[in-house]
Formats: C-alpha cells, structure tokens, sequence
C-alpha cells in the first residue's frame, strides 16, 4: 500500500516498521524469557520461551510510539489496563509497570521507534536446562493458605464493602471477586484509573523491592474494573501462586539465561551451542 501510494498511506510507515522489526526478530532468541510458564513433574524448563519482560516492555514504546506517529488507535486505556494486569498476574514487572512506562513517554518525551533489524535465520528453540520446583508452591496449607487469590485487606471489611470468601475444588480459599462471561476491563472505569489513580499506584506499588508483584492483578479486581471468566478462578489463583513462588526464590522479572543456567538441577547439553 506505502509503495503503491506513498503521499495517501506514508502515515503507515511507523506501523510497518514495527510490523518489520518483530517479523525479523521472530529468532532472535536474546529477546526471549528463558523460565517457563508451566511447571511438569515437580520441574520448571529454563528455555526460549515468550518474549521476555525487558522486550515486552520496548515493544509497549514501540506501539504507543507508532500509535502517535501514525495517528492510528492501536492501545486503547482498557488494553493499557489488561497489558498491566498481565504483567503483575505473571511477575514480569512489579504492579503498575505498563502504567508507569505509558506516563514516562507522556510526561518524559521518551518515544522510540522499532529498530531497522535484518531477518534472524530460522534455529532451534534454546533449551538450556530444568530447576526442581516440587509440588510446594501450590500447597493451600500454612502460610500458603493466603496466597495467590486471596485479599486479606479487603476480606476484613466484607459486611460492607469487602469480598466474601469461596472455596475452590482443591481447598484453596480465594477473594470471590466478581466474574463476567469473559475476561473484560471496563473501559470507562480504566480511563478513570489511569487518569486519576494510576501516578499514587506508580508511586506506592511501582518499586523493584515491592514483596507482592502480584498486586497489581488483585488491585485491578478488587476495584471492581477488571473481571475474570466464569470458572476461571482456579486458574488465576494458580497462576498468582505460582508467581508468588518465583518471586521469592528470584525466578521472577528478567533472568539472563546465564543466570538460570547455573541454577539448573537438569542440563540439556546437546542443547548449549544454541543459546
């Protein structure tokens, strides 16, 4: 269309461009979080997996860069809401980091466009190795019986204003938050937040040291702006568990592959020449 058209579609040039750069950087295995989502057999895989949160975080600027650029919608507030939400739910960031990047290219001026990059030839997957995890992350008994869905601060208020409690088929007690017929973000509710709130947030909860990356997804359900899929609060409540763990054994946020290497109690050697 540019080539066809240039003086009608030029305004797409800094989309293209970003399309460009992650068609060609789909082998860039430098840009990958190498500690995986699932946990098989008591063990987590250290290999190439999602994009990691460092590169999340540059492809958040190169959008909204684009976006502005271009003068096309691309990330609307609920999006930016859901797009921070994801990043507490899994510990890529500490709560509210989407926000605070948003805010720093709105207030600092700090936009960037996607790098001119030449195509990465297609390779094998990277896998470096497996760290034993065990089963006691997702433990409900003890200390674990507050972790992952649960809402302490709420739960003290629930004859008014708080959550009541449910229990889930595998014992856990959870925040009974309310649940839509999809996951959905109020858009209204999410302009407001981030028009309002979200600087008190950032400055509060946004800190590497924050013990509870996870806050921002609780935050986010607990106001009422967020609401989860019927039926999907064991799997949430799994998922915050589970990065609880990782953020207190330091298998949260960005982790080199060096890093992970030298923790792994596996090692798939005939896969080293490829990291």
């Amino acid at each position: 269309m540019i080539e066809s058209d240039e003086k009608r579609y030029s305004f797409l040039r800094p989309l293209n461009r970003l399309r460009n750069y992650l068609a060609n950087s789909q082998y860039n295995w430098s840009l990958r979080q190498y500690v995986g989502r699932t946990i098989n057999d008591g063990y987590i895989e250290i290999a190439a997996d999602t994009f990691s949160p460092a590169t999340l975080k540059k492809l958040l600027v190169y959008t909204l860069t684009a976006e502005r650029l271009s003068g096309v919608k691309i990330i609307s507030p609920e999006q930016l809401i859901a797009i921070d939400l994801r990043w507490s739910l899994y510990g890529l960031w500490p709560p509210f980091s989407a926000l605070k990047t948003y805010f720093e290219l709105i207030d600092g001026g700090h936009w960037e466009e996607a790098p001119v990059v030449a195509a990465y030839p297609p390779s094998e997957v990277p896998r470096i190795g497996r760290i034993f995890v065990g089963a006691g992350w997702y433990e409900v008994t003890g200390m674990n019986t507050v972790s992952g869905m649960r809402d302490l601060g709420a739960e003290i208020f629930h004859e008014s204003c708080g959550f009541e409690l449910k229990t889930l088929k595998n014992g856990a007690l959870v925040a009974d938050y309310e649940e839509g017929e999809r996951f959905e973000v109020d858009p209204e509710s999410a302009a407001d937040f981030i028009t309002f709130l979200a600087e008190d947030y950032i400055r509060d909860y946004c800190h590497d040291d924050y013990p509870d990356w996870t806050e921002g997804v609780r935050t986010y359900l607990r106001l009422g702006m967020v609401h989860i899929g019927a039926g999907q609060s064991r799997t949430t409540d799994e998922i915050m568990r589970r990065t609880q763990w990782r953020q207190e054994h330091n298998l949260h946020g960005q982790r080199s592959p060096q890093e992970l290497e030298a923790r792994c109690d596996v090692l798939f050697q005939q896969q080293q020449s490829l990291i």
